[in-house]
């Protein structure tokens, strides 16, 4: 069995190889301009699935920086509108005593995650941008879905930034609906913890919590999450417990934006 499993290959080997011996003759029989045409058209016939495929490559490139460009500008736009929108709020309230409108310029500057630190529980990473790009210590960091954290340490190349999630991170918030102001910190998963709201501070299951502005690091407006439990309100407590869900999933950090602005009267 063996002998004829080896002659079968033999064969084979032979079927397989012939044809293009035969073609390589017929080639090198022709003249020199016809053998040129036909090697043109072997190369291109050879080539083609792979000019596809580079085509097909250039293509997936252009509409990645596209949706890149797209991500920047909904950002853009998202800010505008919330600034807008606390400014109007604002202006309703001390219109008669300030006298002016005060107006917010701002940058957004894009960026990707590329390194977490070791210790998960440090509540630390670093992105592809830095001094070069911009970037200096205390620019708060956002995505999508609202404030990420604050840059901490700033390189030429790259910069380390501090999770809202992290124990000394302190963020200056607000009630979208009552005004009611208190202080976000880190509890625990996607989880925030709303500190300084006396037990009479009107706040409810699903309000939205936003940045106030003060402290001077993060500018008002910006999305910290919603209300998803309050609780404390009873006996000796001076303040209200209450739980806020970011709406940032901090497992899954990838395109972020670094935001500076510019305050002018």
């Amino acid at each position: 069995m063996g002998w004829l499993r080896s002659s079968i290959l033999k064969e084979n080997r032979i079927q397989v190889i012939f044809p293009y011996l035969i073609a390589s003759l017929i080639l090198l029989a022709l003249p020199n301009s016809y053998q040129r045409q036909l090697s043109h058209l072997i190369f291109a016939f050879a080539y083609s699935p792979f000019y596809q495929l580079n085509s097909k490559l250039k293509e997936l490139y252009q509409v990645s920086q596209k949706n890149k460009s797209l991500n920047e500008e909904l950002i853009r736009l998202k800010i505008e509108i919330l600034s807008s929108k606390e400014e109007s709020l604002e202006n309703l309230r001390l219109r008669e005593l300030l006298g002016f409108k005060s107006k917010t310029e701002y940058e957004v500057i894009p960026a990707e995650v590329v390194a977490l630190e070791p210790n998960r529980k440090s509540y630390m990473v670093m992105l592809d941008i830095g001094e070069n790009d911009g970037v200096e210590r205390n620019l708060p960091v956002i995505n999508m879905k609202g404030l990420v954290g604050r840059v901490t340490d700033v390189e030429e190349g790259s910069c380390w930034i501090e999770l809202l999630l992290h124990p000394n991170c302190r963020v200056a918030v607000l009630d979208q609906r009552s005004r009611v102001h208190g202080i976000i910190r880190g509890a625990q998963g996607n989880l925030l913890k709303l500190d300084n709201v006396p037990t009479d501070g009107d706040i409810q299951v699903g309000d939205k919590v936003i940045s106030s502005g003060l402290g001077g690091i993060f500018p008002a407006g910006l999305e910290i999450g919603e209300v998803k439990k309050v609780g404390g309100v009873e006996g000796w407590r001076l303040f209200k417990s209450i739980l806020v869900k970011s709406g940032v999933d901090f497992n899954q950090l990838e395109e972020l934006f670094v935001i500076r602005f510019k305050k002018t009267d």
